[in-house]
């Protein structure tokens, strides 16, 4: 999904936030310097006289536009500010690519080692009880190098340590990877004081989800707080897409959002203009 929002505002910058000087169209060099920045063939099409007329001037800017949709918006900027031809080109932010938002394990692995998935049955929910939650976890897989309790094992393979990273306090996570290492722990050890961590760490997440599923009412007037928070945020971007594509000013309601062109109408007082 990030990807994809990338794309969408790249597209839109090249489209409706990148614009060629109107003055390259008396400059022979210059236009071939910025073809030869972006890769491009020399002469292009329909380009090989100054200055150039309206229709040879639309061919040209359409080429470079397609040339950097395929080099990709940050290249071609990087190459045409080191050449110093950036300077013929116009850049409206209007938009901001979406950067990620990592957590520190970005996947859980599951009971049985592979992604935890509903679907797999691998998953520990958060309406779980306690003795549920411990009941599973003993049966996680763990480094399959310690088939014995005294065969040493490396904790950045177990699962078991994934989670440890996720739920137990530096403590814990140091005993757990020096005994898996040493095999001065077992690992129905480890297991455990994970799982009593992991329910410290969901049990009040548990009473939360609890309580809300006892008042759904409540659950439904804070997805609409958020739906309206949303909705301004929303709302303002596409004030300023709007404002980019159609040049127009947009006049936002609670109810509806409409866009009011303006025209400057020379018509006289009382004649059809008006």
């Amino acid at each position: 999904h990030v990807e994809f929002s990338r794309e969408i505002v790249r597209r839109f910058k090249l489209l409706y936030c990148f614009e060629l000087d109107d003055s390259l169209r008396t400059r022979t060099q210059a236009c071939c310097m910025i073809c030869a920045d972006l890769s491009m063939i020399q002469p292009p099409t329909g380009f090989q006289d100054f200055p150039a007329n309206a229709e040879k001037w639309m061919v040209f800017k359409s080429q470079v536009r397609q040339r950097i949709l395929e080099i990709g918006l940050k290249n071609a900027i990087a190459r045409l500010k080191a050449s110093g031809t950036l300077e013929y080109f116009k850049l409206y932010q209007v938009l901001l690519e979406p950067e990620v938002l990592l957590t520190q394990t970005p996947r859980i692995p599951g009971l049985d080692g592979r992604k935890m998935s509903k679907s797999y049955g691998n998953a520990i929910m958060l309406s779980e009880d306690d003795e549920s939650i411990r009941a599973k976890t003993k049966v996680m897989v763990t480094d399959p190098a310690r088939k014995r309790r005294t065969d040493p094992g490396n904790p950045e393979v177990c699962p078991v340590y994934d989670w440890h990273k996720l739920f137990s306090p530096q403590e814990t996570l140091d005993w757990s990877a020096q005994g898996c290492r040493t095999a001065g722990i077992g690992c129905i050890e480890c297991k455990a004081a994970m799982a009593d961590n992991l329910i410290k760490r969901i049990t009040p997440v548990r009473a939360r989800r609890q309580q809300y599923e006892a008042h759904p009412d409540k659950v439904r007037e804070i997805l609409a707080d958020g739906s309206k928070k949303a909705r301004k945020v929303a709302q303002a971007t596409m004030e300023r897409v709007r404002q980019a594509v159609f040049g127009a000013t947009v006049i936002s309601s609670s109810d509806t959002v409409s866009t009011v062109t303006q025209v400057t109408s020379a018509a006289k007082p009382g004649g059809a203009g008006n």
